[in-house]
């Protein structure tokens, strides 16, 4: 029994034992939990009043910086982003850059724009003053002119009582001028319309006259026109002497007549009175002049079945005594048979004889020059085909019509080198007095003339190809 009692008090101290160690681990789990409680809630009460002094600083701060905006401290941040944006739109607009469209910037901005604005306005205010002062000196001297004019005013109005007196004497002389001249001009009205009555009928007559004229020249012209080729051509001079041995001739014509070296002429018989009918006999080339109406001439070419005899006469279309021949030339010149434009040696020919050329067609149709009344013959050669560009047969026609109109006489390039003397090249030699194919000197200039036999030129003295 006594066994059992302590087992009993053995439990109950052991059950003792183990609830006052869950009490004082219970007790000590409870202390740690209430003791970090409390340390939070201390913490956040040191927060929440950190909070509170935060907020009222930055109440303190919102109401003065209100206060500095001139804002009640009701006014909300909207109402003044709103004024913000306003104020910025109407007086940062002239700010330069964005990040100072601020009020901190604007002021002294603005006041250092005001600063400038007033010192140019204190230099204006400067300039002002001076141009003051001198406007005050301009008025004394403007003043000073006004009393002189007026005192000059009063000395004239003096003198313009004076002067009146005397135009009204003047004006009584002039009426009474005025009055005579007027029966002066009306006799010298009536003798100036009787002299332009009879001026008027002088000029009636004049007028008459001059489509009289007019008339006889128009039908003249069209007489001319009519001639066409046929108009005579007049030997120029003769041959006086031959000397068949040196083939030379002398001639009729010389220094007072205007010749010179190297023109050549073609011989006819003397008893032609018709040059563009008559024959040829022969080419002669000028060699010397010996006096005043005296020449010695190289017979170029002749014809022994027709010599050439005393008392023959020459022409040539490129010289006159005295007087210039003019020249035109249109077409395409070949005179060697080469298909090659031979124009600059019949230009060259012309010239060479003493004619000038007034108007000539290239080989490419461009006309250079003009003719005129001056202009005697115009030398005909190959008309453009067809084919050919049509401004170089338009200009081709055009010379024609025009030479036409003007009565230029037509010479074909066969007959105008007959004229001057030239003998084409021929292929088995040459008639007597033509040495063949013409071949020109090296230094001596293409002149179309055939040579002459060494023979001959060694004879002729002073000729042109051999001195």
């Amino acid at each position: 029994m006594a066994a059992r009692e302590n087992q009993s008090l053995q439990i109950a101290l052991i059950i003792f034992v183990m609830l006052t160690m869950i009490l004082a681990v219970t007790t000590y789990l409870f202390f740690q939990s209430a003791d970090k409680s409390g340390r939070e809630a201390a913490a956040n009460l040191a927060s929440q009043t950190k909070a509170i002094q935060d907020a009222a600083a930055i109440s303190v701060n919102d109401e003065a910086l209100k206060k500095m905006m001139g804002y009640a401290s009701d006014v909300g941040v909207d109402k003044i982003q709103e004024d913000f944006t306003k104020d910025m739109a109407t007086y940062g607009s002239t700010v330069p850059q964005a990040e100072n469209k601020q009020y901190r910037f604007l002021v002294p901005y603005y006041v250092a724009a005001l600063n400038k604005k007033s010192a140019e306005l204190a230099d204006l205010q400067d300039q002002n003053k001076a141009l003051s002062t001198q406007l005050a000196a301009i008025t004394t001297a403007n003043q000073n002119e006004v009393t002189a004019y007026h005192t000059s005013a009063d000395t004239m109005t003096k003198d313009l009582g004076g002067e009146r007196t005397k135009f009204a004497a003047d004006r009584q002389a002039l009426t009474a001028a005025r009055d005579q001249m007027s029966g002066l001009k009306d006799q010298a009205e009536k003798a100036l319309n009787d002299a332009i009555d009879a001026s008027r009928k002088k000029v009636d007559e004049v007028n008459g006259l001059l489509v009289k004229a007019n008339d006889q020249m128009r039908s003249a012209l069209e007489n001319f026109k009519k001639k066409g080729q046929t108009e005579f051509e007049i030997a120029q001079g003769k041959v006086i002497w031959i000397n068949q041995a040196t083939r030379t001739v002398t001639i009729n014509l010389g220094q007072q007549d205007g010749l010179r070296k190297q023109i050549t002429f073609g011989v006819y018989d003397g008893t032609s009175t018709n040059i563009n009918k008559s024959q040829k006999k022969g080419s002669i080339e000028v060699i010397q002049l010996d006096g005043a109406h005296s020449a010695l001439c190289r017979i170029l070419d002749d014809d022994l079945k027709n010599p050439l005899m005393p008392g023959d006469v020459i022409y040539t279309p490129v010289w006159q005594p005295g007087h210039t021949e003019h020249f035109a030339m249109a077409g395409f010149f070949d005179i060697d048979g080469d298909g090659k434009s031979d124009r600059q040696r019949i230009h060259d020919m012309v010239i060479a004889n003493g004619g000038v050329v007034d108007s000539e067609m290239d080989e490419k149709g461009k006309i250079t020059g003009s003719m005129d009344i001056n202009t005697k013959y115009i030398i005909i050669g190959e008309r453009p085909t067809d084919k050919s560009d049509k401004a170089m047969l338009d200009n081709y026609t055009k010379m024609i019509a025009k030479a036409t109109d003007l009565g230029v006489t037509q010479i074909p390039l066969h007959k105008f080198l007959s004229y001057v003397g030239y003998t084409p090249e021929r292929a088995n030699g040459a008639a007597r007095g033509s040495a063949g194919t013409y071949t020109p000197p090296a230094d001596k200039k293409d002149d179309f003339r055939p040579r002459t036999p060494p023979a001959a030129a060694a004879a002729a003295p002073d000729s042109a190809f051999g001195k």
